[in-house]
């Protein structure tokens, strides 16, 4: 696990719009485990394609909000806890989802998954040469705030997505 050379670039951009981050690249999956540990997350991880792994991870901090990037080279599958008031959604964002699963539920390209409450433990799975979003929060804000949002708002997909808590599909120019 080692700072990326780019690492400079991604706190520079991050740090101008007032969000703390850093960059680690990772080589076995019990590194990336071990930086899920940096945001107080303990997920196992597996590799489940053989040979070396190659992978980042980017961690930025926007208030009570976590956004992670995790770009990795082969599959990959995590197992945690979530732990109290948290809720936790992703996003595809490389257009490579044919192995993406979250709770062995396959996921398409460019959709966000996970906003279903009051699960207690996080499961899902990474395709090779692809990069996802993660995005960790309180539930009671996220509640709080798509309460203040109204149904019929600006959201109203998000409500959606909340209440059926089947995945939302995006479009790959909202994501670039």
């Amino acid at each position: 696990m080692e700072a990326t050379p780019g690492m400079m670039n991604v706190d520079q951009r991050w740090s101008q719009q007032g969000v703390s981050g850093s960059s680690y690249s990772f080589h076995s999956a019990s590194e990336l485990s071990q930086l899920f540990c940096l945001v107080g997350k303990r997920f196992d991880a597996l590799q489940l394609t053989p040979g070396r792994l190659k992978g980042e991870m980017s961690i930025a901090q926007l208030g009570a909000v976590t956004l992670l990037k995790i770009t990795t080279t082969h599959r990959i599958l995590l197992n945690g806890d979530r732990g109290p008031d948290c809720i936790s959604f992703c996003i595809e964002a490389s257009g490579q989802a044919k192995d993406h699963k979250v709770f062995c539920v396959p996921m398409s390209a460019y959709s966000v998954h996970g906003f279903k409450q009051g699960l207690l433990e996080s499961h899902f799975e990474l395709s090779a040469d692809s990069t996802t979003y993660l995005t960790i929060t309180s539930s009671r804000r996220f509640n709080d705030y798509l309460e203040h949002s109204g149904p019929g708002g600006r959201l109203s997909g998000v409500h959606r997505a909340v209440d059926s808590t089947v995945g939302w599909r995006v479009t790959a120019s909202m994501v670039r």
